[in-house]
């Protein structure tokens, strides 16, 4: 089976799994990286079974209603049209281009991003 730590990732791995690029800071590495929820347009406040970024509502409902709630997480994000096209991205929630959801994105460096507000 998985040990626990097996699924214990750095940011750089959870680029690989995934398949979604961090775009790795010049300053801090991957150490600090941050990524959209794949399901909506929140910031990933967990990384779930080695390939996942969840927000915390979507991760909560996840654990609470089990795999059957990953059809009913997918919310379309309010910048784009129904095929994922972007039409105004100042509708998004987090205010950047992304593919359709259910999608993952790398949001940047964390502590660069605190430190310009």
């Amino acid at each position: 089976g998985v040990k626990e730590d097996d699924r214990l990732l750095c940011p750089a791995c959870v680029s690989i799994v995934t398949g979604v690029p961090s775009n790795e800071c010049s300053i801090h590495g991957t150490k600090y990286m941050n990524f959209k929820c794949k399901y909506c347009c929140g910031t990933g406040a967990w990384f779930c079974f080695g390939h996942t970024h969840f927000c915390d509502p979507c991760h909560k409902r996840v654990m609470t209603e089990g795999s059957g709630a990953y059809q009913t997480l997918v919310k379309q994000c309010p910048g784009q049209d129904s095929s994922g096209r972007v039409v105004d991205v100042t509708k998004c929630p987090l205010g950047i281009p992304h593919g359709k959801n259910p999608c993952e994105r790398s949001l940047g460096c964390t502590l660069c991003l605190a430190a310009k507000k």
